[in-house]
């Protein structure tokens, strides 16, 4: 896996710190970034103040307004160019292979799959202005509510197209693990009738004990200890099971399983961010409240637990991702600037700890400062797009 930003910050360091002519080296390559910063601020602003020129050109919308009515279904669907400073980055980092994915995925799902469903009636759009713009629609709400006759009326294309999107995430993620994986995989399984070997290694040193396959460039005194890792999981789920239990009502079984799917679906999130450097945080939370969502109605639960522990399940999954990325992502840097791994992990638990607080802190500050956050007035400074799809999959639950 490539981690586009990881790596950059590798080679950036490597760079400043290289050679007798380090210093005006790192000089220049500062300059350069101050240059960078420069450009995308002012760039950034300005289509602040002149929208539809520096950044988002709405080209559908153009040739509507000039008369081409039929041009309107390009801005329906989401067709317009943005010069966004931070994706040509990226795409330089990521490659030609993620950025032809990408492209190819927009293409099928809102240049094909989309206009298809909407054409034959299984997904609908809501109309933006029908008195002076008719035609114009909205194909990306995630709100599927049931009608008071107890019918649900079509979702949007953005609703549907988003389960195909997970399913494919998550069969690539792990059949590609799968593969980096299988020599690993087959000698585990060959050694299964004799398990205990393995486990008394987890805490006790075998001098003699030589893996058949071992791919780990550090030494082994430099990796992080075996029983470092599965003490702070077992120490994690008993913790995550009392404050679950206690302030949220929600089982042991449930959490356990909240916790599972954290972990499968963070497999996701680091395929992912390491081919594209985009982390799926939101749609791995969306996989883990569909299948809370069928939990909650199995059970027959009220509405109101049943959306709690939908929304726990959720963020269960979202925060396995973003702190499985963000570890693998340290761990790239620290890799490519032969880092001893040990010492990297002590400090992403320190510094895990000292995000508990400042993160509650933060939230704290932003919604005091903007209420709008939490009652959802608008307009707000904050949008919060992924707030509307958690909202929308807390409703209803599950497909």
């Amino acid at each position: 896996l490539v981690f586009p930003t990881p790596t950059a910050t590798a080679f950036t360091i490597r760079s400043l710190h290289s050679g007798p002519h380090g210093e005006a080296i790192a000089k220049l390559k500062a300059r350069c970034l101050a240059i960078s910063l420069a450009i995308c601020f002012c760039w950034k602003t300005l289509n602040g103040y002149i929208p539809g020129i520096f950044l988002d050109w709405h080209i559908g919308w153009t040739l509507y307004r000039l008369g081409w009515t039929e041009a309107i279904k390009l801005e329906n669907f989401g067709w317009i160019i943005e010069f966004t400073p931070a994706f040509f980055g990226a795409g330089m980092l990521s490659g030609l292979n993620a950025s032809w994915s990408f492209f190819m995925g927009s293409v099928l799902s809102w240049g094909i799959i989309a206009p298809s469903i909407v054409k034959t009636g299984q997904a609908v759009g809501r109309p933006i202005d029908e008195e002076n713009a008719p035609g114009y629609m909205s194909y990306y709400s995630m709100s599927f509510r049931p009608q008071p006759d107890g019918t649900r009326p079509p979702p949007s294309p953005r609703y549907w197209l988003l389960w195909p999107g997970v399913l494919m995430m998550l069969v690539f993620s792990f059949v590609e693990i799968g593969m980096s994986l299988r020599h690993s995989l087959w000698a585990s399984i060959k050694n299964v009738g004799n398990p205990w070997p393995a486990f008394k290694r987890i805490f006790v040193k075998d001098p003699n004990y030589v893996p058949e396959e071992d791919l780990d460039p550090s030494p082994p005194e430099d990796r992080v200890k075996t029983w470092w890792w599965i003490s702070g999981v077992v120490i994690s789920v008993i913790v995550s099971c009392a404050l679950m239990s206690t302030q949220f009502s929600m089982g042991v079984g449930e959490t356990i399983l909240a916790l599972i799917l954290g972990y499968i679906f963070s497999f996701i999130g680091v395929q992912s961010a390491g081919d594209t450097d985009i982390n799926p945080v939101s749609t791995c939370a969306k996989a883990s409240q569909i299948v809370f969502g069928g939990v909650s109605k199995g059970q027959g639960m009220a509405q109101e637990p049943a959306q709690l522990i939908n929304l726990s399940a959720g963020t269960f999954a979202a925060a396995a991702s973003a702190q499985a990325t963000d570890m693998c992502g340290d761990l790239k840097t620290g890799h490519l600037l032969r880092a001893k791994p040990k010492n990297q992990f002590v400090a992403q638990l320190f510094g895990t700890t000292i995000a508990i607080f400042l993160s509650v802190g933060l939230f704290v500050l932003f919604t005091t400062a903007s209420p709008c956050i939490i009652t959802g007035d608008t307009p707000c400074p904050y949008s919060a797009p992924s707030v509307s799809q958690y909202w929308s999959f807390l409703l209803k639950g599950g497909p």
